[in-house]
């Protein structure tokens, strides 16, 4: 079994595709008329590192697994702590696929940014069955995660910038890394501030 200590390269897992296969949640894929190929899918994860992932992205590769190759990642923050982790696969040379869901809205923002990059780079459908919509990748979509957790804590109803405010610093208080944690402003006290809106809506 390799190394997540190991950054970039590709190393053999074994046991650990096993461990995945017993856990449910949604599944995004990019489907392309391109063939893609598993070091393709190696330097996009790369490139991605050094773009928009601070270095933090570690990865494992082996043949074989979910689907003909398959690549197990997590996020460790510049503070040591794991941010959570994700396994994706090759089905064939032209439908990727992506086990996510779970975690904080910083695992979201991972998961949407590599499944976005593969859609740009191969001019392919990204499908998630969370919701069925099909789409086309966008280029430099949310290149910084502020932008990605803005939208995630914008409901149908605005309530107000400290109300924004609060759900992004509830957000980034779970599991976001501190390299990648915007800065907010002044801390709010966010059982007050949600305290306030409560009452309102009463």
């Amino acid at each position: 079994m390799g190394s997540y200590g190991t950054r970039g390269r590709l190393v053999v897992l074994s046991s650990r595709v096993e461990e995945w296969r017993v856990v449910m949640a949604n599944h995004m894929t990019v489907k392309t008329r391109k063939h893609m190929k598993p070091e393709d899918i190696t330097q996009i994860l790369n490139d991605l590192n050094k773009s928009h992932f601070k270095g933090g992205l570690e990865f494992e590769y082996c043949e074989g697994g979910w689907g003909d190759h398959t690549w197990i990642f997590k996020y460790v923050g510049n503070d040591g702590k794991e941010c959570g982790d994700r396994i994706c696969w090759l089905n064939g040379k032209q439908h990727f696929e992506m086990r996510h869901g779970g975690g904080s809205h910083f695992m979201w923002w991972l998961d949407c940014t590599v499944c976005n990059e593969l859609g740009v780079r191969f001019n392919g459908m990204l499908c998630d069955d969370g919701d069925g919509e099909r789409r086309k990748g966008v280029p430099n979509k949310y290149p910084e995660f502020v932008a990605f957790l803005k939208m995630m804590c914008t409901g149908p109803v605005d309530r107000g910038e400290d109300f924004l405010r609060a759900r992004m610093q509830m957000e980034c208080e779970w599991g976001t890394p501190p390299e990648h944690t915007p800065d907010l402003g002044e801390k709010l006290d966010l059982e007050v501030v949600f305290t306030q809106f409560e009452a309102a809506d009463d």
